[in-house]
Formats: C-alpha cells, structure tokens, sequence
C-alpha cells in the first residue's frame, strides 16, 4: 500500500496550481489576441482547476488538522497558508461558476466591460495563487513541516557509523605500515673489523 505523506493535499494542489496558472495565462491571452481556441481552453482549465481546488481545500483542511507541528512558529505558518489558500479558493470558485453561466446562457453577454473585469479579477486570482503556493511551499522547506526528518536522520548516523568503521580499518592498519617504515629506515651495520685490519 502505498503511503501518502502528509496526506492527498501535496498531490492535489500540484493540479490546482497547473491548471489555474494555466487558465490565467490564457484568459489574458485571449484577451489580447482573438482565438476561439484560447477561449474554450481558458474556460475548461478554469473549471477543470475549481473542481481539483474543492479537493485540495479538503484535504488541506485535514493536513491542518492532523499534520504535527510542535512551535508557535509553524502554527502561525500554517494558519497564514490556510487564510490565503481559503480566499484564493473562494475567487477562483467565483470566477468559475461566473464563466460556467457565461458559457451556458450566452457568451454575447460576456464581452465588453464584464469580459475586461472577468480578466482583471482573474489576475488578481493568480496573484493570489501565487502567494498561496509560496506560503504552502515555506511550509515544507522553511519549517519543515510534513517532512520525515527520522529517515534523515537515520541516513546521517549510518554514514556516521561507516565513518567510524572506516576510520578503525585504517588505524588497524597504522601498526603494520609503522613496522615496514621501521625495517627500510634501519641503518646499515659498520664493518668495524674491515677498517682495523686495514690499519
């Protein structure tokens, strides 16, 4: 059984940030340049990214809730994380039941000044993504939350515990080296008994 850590919310927002950045990027394209293509594009990543939103706020409910976090520091993390993930959730759902009865009641009533306010607001939607992400990620790699730091750890002292194996094999290996240094740097013996009988 494959684990999921903390939780859903992890996987879930990665489709929530792709699809709405994307949505973003093409309504404000379509805007600029008149492609029926753009459009339809911009509309279904719009809704397809409020739906993976739902889940997304579902379980990060839950990661709050459930997620261990032992300082004021990260409680106030995630409580920041939770407020702008909430009202970055609400425009987008907004925006997307806006376009949704745009679409099906008649797009004729969605151009001019409401098309231009549409895109207006949808920026400011992505502006607020964006801050979102940027707070969610300073959650993982700035405090550290929802990590397994124990398998870090546990990595950390099994290289430390090779190190010291290693460390032994060399001092072990220390004494026989001394002893073959000793046995070249003995100096030669003198021929004493040669040197008097030259005499």
């Amino acid at each position: 059984m494959i684990e999921i850590i903390p939780n859903w919310h992890p996987i879930l927002v990665h489709f929530t940030i792709g699809l709405l950045g994307t949505s973003v990027l093409l309504h404000l394209l379509g805007s600029l340049i008149p492609l029926a293509g753009l459009q339809i594009t911009a509309r279904w990543t719009l809704w397809l990214g409020v739906l993976f939103t739902v889940g997304t706020v579902l379980t990060g409910a839950h990661a709050f809730d459930t997620v261990a976090h032992s300082t004021l520091e990260q409680h106030h993390a995630m409580a920041s994380h939770r407020h702008w993930a909430l009202i970055t959730a609400t425009v987008f759902m907004v925006l997307g039941v806006w376009s949704l009865l745009a679409n099906l009641f008649g797009s004729a009533k969605f151009q001019g000044r409401r098309h231009f306010l549409f895109v207006i607001l949808i920026l400011v939607a992505g502006s607020l993504l964006a801050i979102t992400g940027y707070k969610g990620g300073e959650l993982v790699y700035r405090h550290g939350i929802g990590v397994l730091a124990a398998g870090h750890q546990h990595g950390h002292h099994d290289h430390d515990h090779d190190h010291d194996h290693d460390m032994q094999d060399k001092a072990d290996s220390l004494p026989e080296h001394s002893r073959e240094l000793e046995s070249h740097s003995q100096p030669l013996p003198s021929d004493k008994t040669g040197g008097q009988h030259e005499h």
